[in-house]
């Protein structure tokens, strides 16, 4: 079920001219993952499972639903088996893809529980990754912490950290209770956009009801919302200045200085490393301090 919201995500985000998986899709993914054991669980493989009869085979004599799923007469269209190719097409487009297979081969080393628990930084770079992409990997990660809480998680659980840039991508409305369900469990949850009109009005209600919002240059449409919702005037919010913004916390909105990005110049090494013992200025972004770059 968590695969098959990871997937409709994908389509719903980034892919938005197709259709969702369907009622038998769905039910054809589910029962194909649960005839796998350990060694087939991989996406690739549920690929060739789909697309491949002989393989759908080895799993009739344990399993009646594959038994039945191509016994059917030739002269009779196979509607089944049609939709399991159309599934295998869409995924393979991932696990085809050289850049993501570091992500979707081997065992899983994404363990939340054990990064909650070591106060773990895991960071994640989808830079040059297309939306397609980002929405499929940032599916899996923001499902996997959805499964965390919903299997492991409990009020005396250690405090996780959950931060995501371009959140519309994979936060879709299979997530609406666990939005409003984590703090009790101890994650937070910090999520940023360009405009609330990149998500479904539910969802966007939802972001509209957080304890605290944070609220830089945006657009009119979106200004509108924000405004009434942090108590505030539009044209305080369009008026806006470089390196400024509101921050509402409990419908107590503040307007506050930012600090401007730093520009750090990439360090270019004059001659060969073993030429040379000059080495690159290292940086601590973590000190609560100035750095002189």
């Amino acid at each position: 079920k968590e695969f098959v919201s990871v997937v409709n995500a994908i389509v719903e985000t980034a892919s938005p001219d197709q259709m969702p998986l369907t009622v038998l899709m769905q039910q054809i993914i589910t029962k194909a993952i649960k005839a796998f054991n350990d060694d087939e669980m991989s996406i690739s493989y549920l690929g060739d499972f789909l697309e491949d009869k002989n393989e759908r085979a080895k799993k009739k004599a344990d399993y009646p639903y594959w038994k039945r799923f191509d016994d059917v007469p030739r002269n009779q269209r196979n509607e089944a088996a049609e939709s399991a190719k159309r599934v295998s097409a869409r995924l393979s487009l991932f696990y085809e893809n050289d850049e993501l297979l570091p992500f979707i081969e081997g065992k899983n080393k994404l363990h939340i529980q054990s990064i909650a628990e070591n106060q773990k930084v895991v960071v994640f770079n989808f830079a040059g990754f297309d939306d397609e992409t980002t929405a499929f990997i940032g599916g899996i990660i923001s499902t996997a912490i959805k499964s965390y809480w919903q299997h492991i998680a409990s009020v005396k659980s250690a405090p996780l950290y959950f931060y995501a840039d371009e959140y519309h991508l994979f936060i879709t409305k299979e997530f609406e209770r666990f939005l409003t369900d984590t703090r009790k469990y101890n994650i937070s949850l910090t999520f940023s956009g360009h405009s609330l009109k990149q998500v479904k009005p539910a969802l966007a209600q939802m972001m509209l009801s957080c304890y605290a919002i944070i609220i830089l240059s945006i657009g009119r449409a979106d200004a509108d919302i924000l405004a009434d919702t942090v108590r505030v005037k539009v044209d305080d919010i369009l008026d806006l200045p470089k390196y400024e913004a509101f921050v509402s916390i409990s419908k107590q909105a503040q307007r506050v200085m930012c600090f401007p990005p730093l520009d750090i110049q990439e360090y270019v090494p004059d001659e060969p490393e073993h030429k040379s013992s000059k080495k690159a200025k290292q940086y601590n972004f973590l000190k609560n301090t100035w750095i002189n770059a």
